[in-house]
């Protein structure tokens, strides 16, 4: 997704599947190229063998070079990342600690793997459709995806806890500013709705969470949470399909017409 909503999930970004059976890539990048942008290896700085295997399974999980880069300044993500029909970036906030970095790096390499698997991250929505509805598609995708990864990092050594503790203090010290027509908008309520929901799937440090700040935000939105946690019930998943069955279940909860690339029949479902 574009940064629209509060954007707390670590994957933000323009998601599309590596095999695009059901539409084109863009050409280039959305994130500049940079002259200290590594690309096809590791940034030099980052040497733990965790990384490198990681690395190493994600190259073999997509046909296209990755490129590290950063960050636009202002973005308060941790990292995102982005497919094009050229090469695969993995963007980071230049202000992130070195184990921040390091998770960071580990959660989007993640992306790369599973979508080299055929999990389902390219979104398509009807001609004419609101530009908020295609970043919601992105929300969904990431919601179920990162709750995956938070599950795989851990078991490969990673602190996924790092990343969303992050993404909790940096919501609380630096609360979005949002025109206020915008919280009349169902789909942009919606999608920071979902993000509520999403966050609480993650795996976190005690305490962290982000209830408390859109409390004082909107506290009509958290309302909304509530409400669609209890809709969705539990989102975890264990392959491309089953994740893909969790992705449309919170879509039909949420009442879009919203699709979803299978990357592994070429079907938008």
């Amino acid at each position: 997704m574009k940064f629209f909503f509060c954007a707390l999930l670590l994957s933000v970004g323009f998601h599309e599947s590596p095999k695009n059976l059901c539409g084109g890539l863009p050409t280039s990048s959305s994130f500049p190229h940079l002259s200290t942008d590594t690309v096809g290896a590791l940034p030099p700085d980052e040497t733990s063998n965790a990384l490198r295997r990681l690395f190493g399974e994600a190259i073999k999980s997509t046909p296209r070079p990755i490129r590290f880069t950063q960050l636009p300044p202002g973005v308060t993500n941790t990292s995102a990342v982005e497919a094009t029909a050229n090469e695969d970036v993995i963007a980071l906030r230049t202000n992130l600690e070195k184990e921040q970095r390091e998770n960071a790096i580990a959660h989007e390499l993640s992306h790369i793997v599973l979508q080299g698997k055929g999990f389902a991250a390219e979104v398509q929505v009807p001609d004419g459709a609101p530009g908020l509805m295609r970043e919601l598609g992105f929300t969904i995708t990431s919601c179920v995806d990162d709750a995956l990864i938070d599950k795989r990092m851990l078991k490969e050594g990673f602190r996924p806890q790092v990343l969303n503790h992050d993404s909790a203090e940096q919501l609380r010290l630096n609360p979005p500013h949002f025109p206020a027509e915008l919280y009349n908008d169902e789909i942009f309520r919606d999608g920071n709705a979902l993000l509520i929901v999403c966050f609480s799937f993650r795996k976190r440090y005690q305490g962290d969470e982000i209830e408390s700040s859109w409390n004082k935000l909107q506290p009509d939105i958290v309302t909304r949470a509530h409400v669609l946690k209890a809709q969705i019930g539990d989102i975890a998943c264990v392959d491309a399909a089953t994740c893909l069955a969790r992705k449309k279940r919170i879509r039909d909860v949420l009442g879009y017409p919203i699709t979803f690339c299978d990357p592994l029949t070429g079907q938008n479902e």
